[in-house]
């Protein structure tokens, strides 16, 4: 969710991105050269039993200097955008291509293999994790 700007508890995840059984992603930009959580990202941890959410993060833009060139359907005008909704398929895209290379592997067998990896390369120092969750993947 695009709502971190937000005050309080209105910056956390909604439902259903604080879901066990989904992935919520959050997303990040660069600034002044410097990879930061993006500040409209939601924020974790989720709900009940403060499950760690979000869980992977990836590239949706910072603003200002660092957005992504979208193209509008009216007028085909080209519009400065950033936003979650640009990191989430990202991931998508790397999950799916990990299904294809390796078709043996189930939706849950990529879900463990990407939160374990995550896991493994977790690094508190490099990350806010009520921002970025336990990580990205490469």
């Amino acid at each position: 969710g695009n709502t971190g700007n937000e005050n309080g508890i209105m910056s956390r995840l909604q439902i259903p991105a604080d879901s066990v059984n989904n992935i919520a992603v959050s997303a990040y930009g660069y600034l002044e050269g410097k990879k930061i959580s993006a500040s409209y990202d939601s924020i974790g941890p989720g709900r009940e039993g403060n499950k760690m959410k979000p869980d992977l993060v990836d590239y949706g833009g910072y603003g200002g200097s660092d957005y992504l060139e979208a193209v509008g359907s009216y007028g085909y005008n080209s519009n400065e955008c950033v936003g979650t909704s640009f990191s989430a398929p990202l991931v998508t895209r790397k999950l799916g291509l990990l299904m294809w290379k390796y078709p043996s592997l189930s939706v849950l067998d990529v879900r463990a293999l990407v939160a374990h990896y995550a896991a493994l390369n977790f690094s508190v120092k490099e990350r806010n994790i009520f921002y970025d969750g336990k990580g990205g993947i490469k």
